[in-house]
């Protein structure tokens, strides 16, 4: 004889099992990705501002120790949100439940610098700001600073920023994707 109700309860299990996963799913996405991606907002925020005003004071030819002086300043304010982004991004990448985020985790990992897995393998990368700050502090080691010393700087600080502006570009695309794989 068939049993109405165990199929009716068997039904039900199936039903809250679909919602559990659907609701798990939603509660890893504010975890891994809305979490992530609104530090990096600040983040990004940040490095703008940090590289125009180090473009506007290279521009003006201000002391090379002054510029190197507000650069490292101004980097230490968000140090700790650096790494504590960095480390949970890459904690989450490896983890089997956040597999379907692994793409926007790996561009937050690409643009703050760090280790980086590629099809090549896994290589480690400068963060724009020590990229920068490790030119302007060899320049900034030498006896006279001149016109191409200048121009090199310029040069090299500009590259960072539109790489910066590129990559945010490629992270907020991965954070739209997983948001409609989320929903």
């Amino acid at each position: 004889m068939f049993d109405f109700l165990l199929v009716e309860r068997l039904s039900n299990r199936l039903r809250d099992l679909a919602t559990f996963r659907r609701d798990n799913d939603r509660q890893r996405f504010a975890v891994a990705v809305t979490d992530i991606f609104e530090d990096l907002t600040t983040i990004h925020t940040d490095y703008l501002k940090l590289f125009e005003k180090c473009l506007t004071s290279l521009s003006r030819h201000e002391s090379i120790a002054d510029i190197v002086e507000s650069f490292s300043t101004a980097r230490i304010e968000l140090e700790a949100a650096r790494r504590s982004t960095a480390i949970v991004a890459n904690t989450l990448a490896g983890e089997n439940n956040f597999k379907k985020y692994w793409q926007f985790l790996e561009y937050v990992r690409i643009y703050l610098g760090g280790l980086v897995t590629t099809t090549d393998g896994p290589y480690t990368s400068l963060s724009p700001s020590s990229q920068v700050g490790d030119l302007l502090r060899i320049v900034a080691g030498r006896p006279v600073v001149n016109d191409s010393d200048w121009d090199f700087l310029i040069r090299n600080t500009t590259f960072t920023l539109d790489n910066i502006r590129i990559v945010w570009e490629i992270v907020s695309q991965a954070y739209a994707d997983a948001l409609a794989q989320a929903t």
